[in-house]
């Protein structure tokens, strides 16, 4: 009975702390908790607008029989590989029955309240380990809702709120290094399975993950070179099978990213833009409640910037660790936060005595392909994982401390062994607090002719060329397709994809119907002035290359004139009728010049 009660006692400690970290986000979402299906991060435009697709077309595609992890219903008629997007495929599954039931926009919005305290409350399983449960509890926020997942959730990028599982793969390492007698089972399989599912959340989390645990690995063999040599009996099975089983449950998503046509083999991103300085460490970003403004010049944009500590944080970081010295996890911890802090702070060369020296993450990128595509930034996932542990192994000595102090019959006493060293550490942590709620707007305006009967009119799987064209700077149409429950196809769209050879493009492959009806999103202007005849002849040599059977333009402000006009000179014909706010050309079985 004991243990029944214990383990009841447990669960309901458990569930407390999911509960205080789903109000706390509850909090900074507030005030889209009422409007869940109406109102959302940027009207469902740009990186949201992109999350909602891929939120919507993976139940689509599982309940139609599709393959999940490649889409011809954006950029048609090729179509898109799911893993070279950021399509949080095992969210898309997880949350199915909201998608179903409720939409996709209140699906993503539930997504971005629900990352954070689950990513923190994970941590605090962790930290469980390592300390006392309050020690843990913080250690778990300051994880969970980190500048660097704050800035991520203002973005709306689900990837990067999403890190629940990371904890538990330290976990399962833990197993497999040194905590289980027996790692073999159930840990390994275990291992397997959740990078599978983490790989179908964030590719790149998982390998920044990776690294952290592989440096943790050769951090604790040379230092331990005997332990270690002892321990791989029982490691090396058990890292096989783990590696198997992660490979067998992968080969379908990693072969859909790197078979054939698919795989991206350059650079996404330029190298040694995104980086940071010293300064971001301790001023303030945007996402932060005492911002001053101002903040430290650097290449980290106020989503990426992960990098900031703060003041209090930093010295009761470096006290801690030189008072904790002794503890090899200390000197691992501190060894990881100042490597991945390095990282952050990525350049091209560092300079030193008058010398040019290659930067680490460089010589990384150099020779080992699949990092070349890590943003330098998002190594503050392993930042404030070591952050997390070392500042809660902290708290449980201070409170180890004070209790022993109170045994010997000094004057603290009952709870205030925990509530010190809490508090200090609470304070601490004060410069962390987040800013005022993330800015949600009612979702832009989509046409009748997409979220009434209306749309029968738009035969079921046709191939539509839409404009104001979905493209990364305004992705409108690709929001329009999701309210008429991804009926077609649409040439175009905000996604990434491998163009002349591996080279990553954000950009359609039509370049002249592009040109011709991509929308400015901030000042709602396309096109202007007189269309050239040779771009009119390459436009229309596109639009019969992607088989589209129907011409759209919806209104687009402004711009709305001009497109039909476009439109007009392009089919040679005004539109052969107007349903529901939207121009329509029928292409079958009609020429155009």
């Amino acid at each position: 009975m004991g243990a029944v009660r214990e383990g009841l006692r447990v669960r309901r400690r458990s569930l407390g702390m999911l509960g205080i970290y789903l109000l706390l986000s509850l909090c900074l979402w507030r005030s889209l908790v009422p409007h869940l299906a109406t109102h959302t991060l940027g009207g469902g435009l740009q990186d949201p607008g992109l999350f909602i697709w891929w939120l919507k077309w993976t139940p689509y595609a599982i309940t139609h029989g599709m393959n999940p992890f490649r889409s011809t219903y954006v950029d048609a008629p090729v179509g898109v590989s799911a893993m070279w997007n950021t399509s949080v495929v095992a969210l898309g599954v997880v949350l199915a029955p909201v998608t179903l039931t409720f939409g996709a926009v209140t699906t993503f919005n539930l997504a971005c309240i629900l990352g954070p305290p689950l990513s923190a409350w994970t941590a605090w399983l962790w930290l469980r380990r390592h300390g006392h449960d309050a020690a843990a509890a913080i250690g778990g926020l300051v994880f969970g809702f980190s500048p660097f997942v704050i800035g991520q959730s203002r973005a709306g990028h689900l990837m990067f709120t999403w890190l629940f599982l990371l904890p538990l793969v330290v976990m399962l390492v833990e197993d497999l290094l040194w905590r289980a007698d027996r790692p073999l089972w159930p840990h390994a399989p275990l291992l397997g399975a959740v990078v599978a599912v983490q790989l179908l959340i964030g590719s790149e989390a998982l390998l920044i993950t990776v690294i952290g645990c592989a440096g943790l690995a050769i951090a604790l063999a040379v230092s331990r070179p005997r332990d270690a040599w002892n321990r791989l009996r029982v490691l090396a099975p058990a890292a096989g099978v783990a590696v198997a089983v992660g490979a067998l449950l992968c080969a379908w998503p990693l072969f859909e990213m790197f078979g054939g046509d698919r795989v991206i083999r350059h650079p996404v991103q330029p190298l040694s833009v995104y980086g940071g300085n010293p300064a971001m460490l301790v001023g303030a970003g945007q996402a932060q409640l005492f911002h001053n403004g101002h903040g430290p010049r650097g290449h980290l944009t106020s989503i990426e910037n992960g990098l900031y500590i703060g003041w209090p944080l930093l010295i009761l970081l470096v006290v801690a660790t030189i008072v904790l010295f002794r503890r090899r996890g200390v000197i691992v911890a501190a060894l990881a936060i100042i490597v991945s802090a390095d990282f952050q702070m990525y350049a091209s060369e560092w300079h030193i005595a008058g010398h040019s020296v290659t930067a680490p993450f460089r010589v990384m990128q150099n020779h080992v392909a699949l990092t070349r595509n890590i943003l330098p930034g998002r190594f503050a996932i392993v930042m404030w994982l070591a952050i997390a542990w070392l500042l809660a192994v902290t708290i449980d000595a201070a409170i180890a401390r004070m209790r022993t102090t109170a045994l010997r019959g000094r004057r603290l006493s009952g709870k205030w062994p925990v509530v010190i060293p809490a508090a200090v550490a609470a304070l601490a942590l004060v410069p962390l607090l987040p800013g005022p709620e993330s800015p949600t707007t009612r979702l832009i305006v989509t046409p009748p002719l997409f979220t009434t009967s209306l749309v029968k009119e738009i035969p079921k799987g046709a191939t539509v060329m839409l404009a104001p064209m979905a493209t990364s700077g305004n992705n409108a149409a690709q929001l329009w397709q999701v309210r008429a429950n991804m009926r077609y196809k649409q040439v175009g769209g905000y996604m990434l994809h491998s163009v002349k050879g591996g080279i990553g493009s954000y950009l359609p492959a039509e370049e002249a119907l592009t040109t011709l009806f991509r929308i400015d999103l901030a000042t709602g202007q396309g096109f202007k002035g007189e269309v050239p005849e040779s771009m009119l002849c390459d436009a229309r040599a596109e639009l019969r290359a992607t088989k589209a059977t129907l011409f759209l333009v919806g209104f687009s402000r402004r711009a709305e004139r001009t497109q039909l006009k476009i439109a007009e000179q392009l089919l040679g014909r005004p539109a052969d009728r107007r349903v529901g706010g939207v121009a329509i050309w029928s292409l079958t079985g009609r020429a155009f010049p």
